[in-house]
């Protein structure tokens, strides 16, 4: 398990209001799943709610602004993950340290599966209950597991590293608009 400990303290000028020992600690072990309907972009949900409409009159944009929408969409959360500043931006993000992994799954069938990168543990001590958490090293194997059984709907794209991220994201880009320049 790799531990990334940052320490810092806040400062304010006003002397009344700097508390030289108020000090905030974040450990590097980090996890989560963001969802994204991307076929969801550029339609309107409530289209079954008008008269006379039909599903093909629900796409409220063309697909060259889709397009151009979804991959500025998937730009800017790459660049949220790789971000330098994270926890200087709020208190709940992580001191970015290099270290990060994951997948992208690409799904054709309905949502993509939902498998947590990290996983609650407890052990008891004298009879109580201690939680920690670690990471899931079985998530990807799993993923990849369904990967197999689900054929060509379900696509995995997996990355150890802040550069692999963005080649995956980048390949995850012209998977979905192979003849648009919305790519990299």
């Amino acid at each position: 398990m790799i531990v990334d400990y940052t320490q810092h303290s806040a400062y304010d000028p006003d002397p009344g209001k700097h508390n030289l020992y108020v000090q905030n600690m974040r450990l590097g072990i980090y996890g989560g799943v963001l969802r994204i309907d991307l076929d969801r972009i550029g339609f309107n949900d409530w289209w079954w709610l008008a008269q006379n409409m039909d599903y093909k009159s629900a796409q409220v944009l063309d697909d060259p602004e889709r397009q151009t929408r979804i991959g500025c969409l998937l730009t800017a959360i790459e660049q949220w993950l790789l971000s330098p500043s994270f926890a200087k931006q709020a208190a709940w993000l992580q001191h970015q340290s290099g270290l990060i992994e994951g997948a992208i799954i690409l799904s054709k069938n309905g949502p993509a599966p939902f498998f947590s990168p990290i996983t609650l543990k407890v052990d008891m001590v004298n009879g109580q209950p201690q939680p920690r958490i670690e990471k899931n090293d079985d998530y990807r194997k799993r993923l990849d597991d369904l990967k197999t059984k689900a054929g060509d709907s379900l696509e995995v794209k997996s990355f150890n590293s802040p550069h692999e991220l963005k080649h995956q994201t980048n390949e995850m880009l012209k998977t979905l608009f192979p003849n648009s320049s919305t790519t990299k």
